[in-house]
């Protein structure tokens, strides 16, 4: 038995498992908009001389559905990633542009008003106070760290059982 070999196969099947996990804690969320958080996420298993590690990198904007108060006191959220929000969704999801009556969204300057109007919205509320709805990251993660625990400690053991039952058979 190769306990490297083996612990590189758990760890990769561990990656797997956790990205799954991720993905499907952002849907059932309902945090999927444009699919962009849920399509970008990458995994890594690295192995070093030293030992074995393994990482899930995705967009940084995905934890900010974790916070639970969200401050804008001395800024306005960005305008282009706004405008960039409101292409990247439709803009036939948008019923009016604002300071328009009946008017939908369709040329470039309703889609810079709108997201000028978005962001001022924030930065008139200041604070956003978003309560507890339960995280897509923390709990998550938590399950991915102990189950990971769970998958190691079991390998380890088999590993370990199997190099006593080599010495006891003589076979070094």
């Amino acid at each position: 038995m190769n306990y490297d070999a083996e612990l590189e196969k758990v760890m990769t099947e561990i990656m797997a498992e956790s990205e799954k996990m991720f993905k499907d804690a952002i849907e059932y969320k309902r945090l999927v908009l444009t699919g962009e958080l849920k399509d970008n996420f990458e995994r890594f298993v690295v192995k070093k001389a030293s030992g074995i590690a393994g990482e899930i990198v995705y967009n940084g904007y995905g934890r900010y559905k974790d916070m639970k108060v969200l401050r804008y006191s001395n800024h306005m959220p960005p305008v282009d990633a706004m405008e960039f929000f409101i292409e990247k969704t439709g803009t036939s999801k948008f019923p009016f542009t604002p300071g328009y009556k009946n008017k939908r969204v369709v040329t470039i300057s309703d889609v810079n008003r709108l997201a000028w109007a978005f962001s001022r919205s924030k930065r008139i509320a200041v604070n956003q106070n978003r309560g507890y709805r339960g995280t897509w990251y923390n709990e998550n993660k938590m399950k991915m760290v102990n189950v990971a625990k769970k998958r190691l400690r079991w390998l380890t053991s088999e590993f370990s059982s199997w190099q006593v039952a080599q010495q006891l058979a003589g076979n070094p």
